[in-house]
């Protein structure tokens, strides 16, 4: 009997160890098929997916973009057509429009793409915005440079805007670097003149120059590079000294035929031929009634000899006064009869053999109340 149970039981521990091997087979054949099965179903690295585009730099919303918010455009010539491009790009998803571009100087027209109004940009995609800028109106009508700014908006749809600006400094169309002062010495001569450089723009043509009276004559002649000239003025002899002022007037045109005009002031002083050393127009401070003395010597500007000099003194009420001449020296002696600054005048006229010069030179003399 003990065998029989020993057999048996080996029998069923037997079975037992079959079955648990069948169903640890089962687990494992079933963990196989199914590694297989999401092997086959689940792509590598994204195998077999449709792409997805990259959102890097996009943004959602209608957006644009420019290369910089504010623009300096240096030293440019005041120009009736100064053109300037813009590039702006659409950053986003969707189609921007820009239903209008406004600017703050009326000086200023904006195309879009060559055409003027509401513009349309698809994603991703450029346009060039073209300005046309009149730089005359900023210059003023001056010869010298000054500063410009524009300001432009584009209005997009949603009440969504951009703002950039545009800003330098105008030089006029016609540029002269100094004062045209001409100086001559009365009835020395026939008439003076100046000879001075004028810049002009490169662009301009048909350049010429007039003169407000018949007395100065203007011209130009082309100096060695682009848009550089020699002016040269020239103004009639005057038989006594005197100041006055004659306007240029300078004339060109664009290539596209626009007209631009300048004027420019010419000052001409002619004095006498006589002078005095020293030059001392204030004689200083004395008390009322006490007189104050001064020494000068009579000489020629164009350094021609001396002739016979004679001497006129002009005062006031207030002011009492003698001068004598010997020789070429003026001998000065005032006396303020008031208190305050007290002025008068030295007529100088030197009698030759075939001219008369007048010279006319301004003093003063300050009085002091007597001490009591």
């Amino acid at each position: 009997p003990r065998q029989k149970m020993r057999k048996q039981r080996s029998l069923c521990t037997g079975n037992g160890f079959m079955r648990k091997s069948k169903i640890a087979f089962l687990i494992t054949a079933g963990l196989t098929i199914g590694c297989v099965v999401m092997g086959i179903l689940i792509p590598k690295d994204n195998e077999g997916l449709p792409e997805v585009a990259s959102t890097e730099n996009v943004i959602p919303a209608p957006a644009l973009s420019i290369p910089e918010s504010s623009l300096n455009l240096g030293i440019v010539w005041a120009t009736p057509t100064f053109r300037w491009q813009i590039p702006i790009t659409n950053v986003s998803r969707t189609n921007v429009v820009v239903s209008e571009f406004a600017t703050s100087c009326s000086c200023t027209v904006v195309n879009a793409d060559g055409e003027q109004g509401s513009l349309t940009i698809p994603p991703g995609e450029t346009r060039m915005i073209d300005l046309s800028i009149d730089l005359r109106q900023a210059n003023h009508g001056d010869f010298d440079v000054q500063p410009f700014a524009v300001n432009l908006m584009a209005e997009l749809q949603n009440s969504l805007s951009i703002n950039w600006s545009l800003k330098g400094q105008v030089r006029s169309a016609f540029h002269i670097s100094e004062s045209l002062l001409i100086e001559g010495i009365a009835k020395s001569n026939k008439g003076v003149s100046l000879r001075t450089k004028l810049q002009a723009c490169p662009e301009l043509i048909q350049l010429i120059v007039k003169s407000s009276a018949s007395d100065v004559t203007a011209a130009l002649s082309p100096g060695k590079s682009a848009g550089e000239y020699w002016l040269e003025i020239c103004a009639d002899g005057r038989q006594d000294p005197c100041k006055f002022t004659r306007t240029l007037f300078f004339e060109a045109s664009d290539l596209e035929g626009n007209s631009i005009a300048m004027e420019w002031p010419v000052t001409i002083v002619y004095d006498s031929d006589l002078s005095l050393k020293p030059q001392i127009p204030h004689l200083g401070v004395t008390e009322i009634k006490k007189f104050v003395e001064a020494e000068f010597s009579v000489v020629r500007r164009s350094g021609k000899p001396t002739g016979v000099v004679t001497a006129e003194l002009v005062c006031s009420d207030n002011l009492v006064g003698e001068c004598t001449v010997v020789g070429s020296l003026i001998r000065l002696r005032v006396s303020p009869q008031v208190p305050g600054n007290q002025g008068f005048q030295l007529i100088l006229s030197e009698i030759g053999a075939t001219e008369r010069n007048d010279g006319v030179f301004p003093f003063t003399v300050y009085g002091l109340s007597k001490k009591p």
